[in-house]
Order: C-alpha cells, then sequence, then structure tokens
C-alpha cells in the first residue's frame, strides 16, 4: 500500500523560485502534494485551512514575512506543531537565523540552493516531525493511563470513605450498651484516618506531574501533607464535593483549609486558587 503523500506549502513572492522549487519535487512521483502562495498572508491563511505537513517560507514577502507568518501560526494550537524550512538569502545574519530558531523554524536554506540539498532537508525535517509526533502520542498514552488509574483510586477511597462512615453511624447509637462496638467504632474511625493509599497515589501522581510537589514545597516550604494532597486533588481538577470525600472532612471544613493554603501560597484577592495550582 503506497503512503499518502504529505503536503507541502511553498510561499514565495517570486514566481520563478517557486516553479523551480515545484521541478525538484515533481520527480518524486507523487511523493509530496505541493500548495503554493505568493505572499505571507496567503500563507497563514491557507496553512490555517489546509493544515500542510510542511512549510517551505520566503524569509522576505509581501503583507507578511516568513518570521511573521511563523508567529501567528505558532500561536495556533492546530498549526503550532508544523515544521517550517526557512528560505533565505545568501547574506542573512547568524543573529538573524537565531531569531527564527527561536520563534519556532526548524531548519533553514541559503538560496541559491540544489535540488539534493532541498530534498535532503525535506525529507529529514519529514522524519524528525513524525518521530516526534509518534513519541508525543505514545507519551500521551502513557499519560492517559496513568490519569485513568488515579481516577479510579480516588473513587476507591470515596467509596471506602463512604462504607466505613454508614456502618459508623449505624453502630454510634449501640456503643453505649455494647463494649465491643465502642472498640469496632475506634478501628474505623482510624481506618478513616489513616490514608493507606496516599503513597501509592502519590509515587503514581508524581509520574504524571514529576515536579509538582518540588514546586509547591518552593512556594511555601511549610506546606503539610494534608494540604499537599488538596493541592494534588485541584490538580486533578475534582469538584468540592470529592475533595471533601477523599480528605474525610465537611465542606465547611474543606473552605477552611483552602483559606490557609491560599494564605500559605500568598496568592491576592484577585487570584484564583484552582487557576493557579493548575498552571503548576
Amino acid at each position: 500500500m503506497n503512503a499518502q503523500p504529505k503536503s507541502i506549502l511553498v510561499a514565495d513572492d517570486d514566481p520563478v523560485v517557486i516553479r523551480t522549487i515545484f521541478q525538484c519535487f515533481k520527480q518524486m512521483n507523487g511523493k509530496y502534494d505541493l500548495l503554493n502562495a505568493s505572499n505571507g498572508q496567503a500563507a497563514y491563511e491557507i496553512t490555517l485551512s489546509e493544515k500542510p505537513n510542511l512549510l517551505l517560507l520566503d524569509w522576505d514577502m509581501p503583507l507578511m514575512n516568513g518570521l511573521e507568518v511563523v508567529r501567528h501560526l505558532k500561536q495556533v494550537p492546530s498549526t503550532q506543531n508544523i515544521p517550517v524550512i526557512m528560505i533565505t538569502g545568501k547574506f542573512t545574519s547568524e543573529r538573524a537565523l537565531k531569531e527564527a530558531f527561536d520563534i519556532g523554524v526548524t531548519d533553514y536554506l541559503r538560496k541559491p540552493f540544489n535540488q539534493v540539498e532541498l530534498l535532503a532537508r525535506t525529507e529529514s525535517t519529514l522524519r524528525f516531525y513524525e518521530l516526534h509526533k509518534r513519541e508525543k502520542q505514545a507519551l500521551q498514552q502513557i499519560i492517559d493511563g496513568k490519569n485513568r488509574e488515579l481516577s479510579s483510586m480516588v473513587t476507591q477511597i470515596i467509596q471506602r470513605n463512604q462504607l466505613l462512615e454508614g456502618i459508623q453511624q449505624k453502630i454510634d447509637p449501640l456503643t453505649a450498651q455494647h463494649q465491643t462496638l465502642v472498640q469496632v467504632s475506634k478501628t474505623i474511625h482510624q481506618a478513616l484516618e489513616i490514608d493507606n493509599h496516599w503513597e501509592r497515589f502519590k509515587l503514581l501522581f508524581e509520574e504524571v506531574h514529576p515536579l509538582f510537589f518540588k514546586h509547591l514545597q518552593r512556594l511555601s516550604a511549610d506546606l503539610t501533607p494534608h494540604e499537599l494532597k488538596l493541592c494534588a486533588y485541584i490538580k486533578m481538577q475534582l469538584g468540592n464535593k470529592e475533595i471533601a470525600q477523599v480528605l474525610n472532612i465537611s465542606i465547611r471544613g474543606l473552605e477552611t483549609a483552602r483559606y490557609r493554603l491560599r494564605k500559605k501560597l500568598k496568592l491576592t484577592n484577585k487570584q484564583n486558587l484552582n487557576t493557579f495550582i493548575l498552571q503548576i
């Protein structure tokens, strides 16, 4: 089965350059589908609509130069990862090239270039991008799996706490008459206090968010284990009711805990705690 052709947008205000590049790729037997644009604005709009696999952009173009096109595309989630080879003049400075790489250009070609160099740069850029995309997808699958496991652990903790609390509520009225039930009630209370799941949860959480707790402790060295747990559950975007159930506290108790956490993190009245935690 033949691989689907890769699409390449060639943007240059010189029609001779575009014809030359098209002629170079013509010998690749349908391996590439070529698009063209004669100015930066057109290149930007075509990229937004067509999502090509690679951009070959001239540095100097009317309406919007190559660097401006890249800057705008990097701000759009659907185009920010498209690789770009910048076509430059012979005398483009090293400083200008550094600026191009800093904003996200993948590679560059100096005019005049030959067919071998053009095709080699194109092939290597597309291979690198494809490898990077696959690695990113594989990593995301691992992270998604660990997030599902974290969510499952939270659900198990909530269900366990609800079960033990239900049993304790039934036992409490009888404890005055039965000493054995007093001991059972104490055991249940201790079980609710001891969080055997936390260490396992923390290890798994740190695999998904490796520097989260270290960053928090740099912000405030005196955060308690209870407050670190609260931050982790906020990071997972659990609701207040779920967090209260996991921590085995009331909603009022959770509000107090959030207030103390805000104080330790030195948040202003305008800063939202959840938003702040999610950005860490």
